[in-house]
């Protein structure tokens, strides 16, 4: 069996921009980028500096409550 899965850890898994996630929640980037530097949302920041929101971060963000309004 594959490491993540035993870890229950996603094997791939779709990245989305700071400005796909605010089109998801109906805000604006600056608002995205508030909820990545608060912690309520979590973010993969790339060599150059970009970030990126993982599939599963964001549906546990939605999950928790996360509308954008925190």
């Amino acid at each position: 069996m594959h490491f993540a899965m035993m870890c229950n850890m996603p094997v791939m898994t779709r990245l989305y921009t700071v400005r796909e996630v605010g089109e998801v929640l109906r805000r604006s980037p600056f608002s995205v980028r508030r909820h990545i530097s608060q912690g309520s949302l979590k973010a993969i920041k790339l060599p150059h500096g970009q970030l990126r929101i993982a599939e599963y971060d964001l549906r546990s963000f939605l999950d928790e409550g996360g509308d954008g309004d925190r």
